[in-house]
């Protein structure tokens, strides 16, 4: 059976904020293993400093994941590593079928990162329909992942830190 997380009125969105200020609770939402989730209609702000900046991770085998329709609040930031990715899916193995759909992605310096740790396990990732903005290194930034679907997304203005890339891929294959 599949947990789904909304509000009661399907026209509201529910609010999770926080004030992520350290790399050992760099998240407001940890999937750890979680399977068939569905989160519709729910935004994650981030009210803290501008490194830390994941707002949902994902990891150790999480798999069948939906997020339709959320908002992902991060803040204006330079910073280019992995701990200001706004959805951040971790390197262990297993991590497949999650699915971002017709979300809304704002500051931080990755919309969606994942570099997962063998491109022979990790698939079923789809990221359709979803809006981009201000992402200060890139918007999605894959690598080693198998079959991903990535299509009709949106990429705005982006800050200017550094080169942007708006998607990059590195051994993607499918």
């Amino acid at each position: 059976n599949t947990i789904t997380f909304e509000p009661s009125d399907p026209s509201s969105k529910v609010y999770l904020n926080y004030s992520l200020s350290s790399a050992l609770q760099n998240y407001i939402l940890y999937l750890d293993g979680s399977r068939y989730v569905t989160f519709r209609n729910i935004a994650f702000y981030n009210l803290g400093n501008q490194v830390y900046q994941r707002l949902v991770v994902a990891g150790n085998g999480a798999h069948h994941l939906n997020f339709v329709n959320c908002e992902f609040m991060g803040i204006s930031t330079c910073d280019t590593t992995s701990l200001a990715a706004l959805f951040y899916i971790d390197s262990s193995n297993y991590n497949s079928s999650i699915v971002i759909d017709s979300s809304y992605f704002n500051y931080g310096g990755f919309g969606i990162y994942f570099i997962s740790s063998d491109s022979t396990v990790n698939s079923g990732l789809v990221i359709t329909n979803n809006y981009f903005s201000n992402n200060s290194k890139t918007s999605v930034f894959l690598a080693n992942v198998k079959n991903p679907t990535i299509g009709l997304n949106e990429i705005g203005s982006f800050q200017q830190c550094y080169e942007f890339e708006g998607i990059y891929l590195i051994n993607c294959d499918g």
